[in-house]
């Protein structure tokens, strides 16, 4: 990122984060995009008048993981750290939520949007997303 003067930002694609899975770059929420014909269409760079988020990626997630003495995590020594944060893409997540059983897959249900209103669930990017059609009580 590029600061053109104290009201100006400038981004290009290489400042986007990637997966740690996957290595998939992955766009901020707030770039500049269009529809496309199967998907988004993302500018190659954008100029904006704040500081976007580079860590709030459509439809991607971050995770934290911190640990202490005796944990997974161990931070014994001055340089390990104690914190770990993992970006992951949309698919990434998926899968990673795939892993666990119905009841933590559920907390995440609605959890980002489908982008298509009226979308049934069996043609959505993943059983994870909302519709504003969706009766849910979260997003509906």
């Amino acid at each position: 990122m590029k600061v053109e003067s104290n009201k100006t930002h400038h981004y290009t694609k290489a400042d986007w984060l990637k997966c740690v899975r996957c290595d998939k770059p992955m766009p901020p929420e707030f770039w500049t995009r269009r529809r496309g014909e199967k998907e988004f269409v993302y500018d190659d760079e954008m100029v904006s008048s704040f500081p976007i988020s580079l860590h709030q990626m459509s439809d991607g997630i971050t995770l934290i993981f911190e640990g202490g003495y005796g944990m997974f995590i161990d931070p014994m020594s001055e340089e390990r750290q104690r914190k770990y944060v993992l970006d992951l893409c949309h698919d990434c997540m998926v899968l990673l939520l795939d892993f666990f059983p119905k009841e933590v897959r559920d907390r995440f249900s609605g959890g980002h949007p489908a982008y298509e209103d009226n979308l049934p669930i069996e043609e959505r990017c993943c059983v994870y997303s909302w519709c504003f059609s969706d009766d849910t009580g979260a997003h509906g």
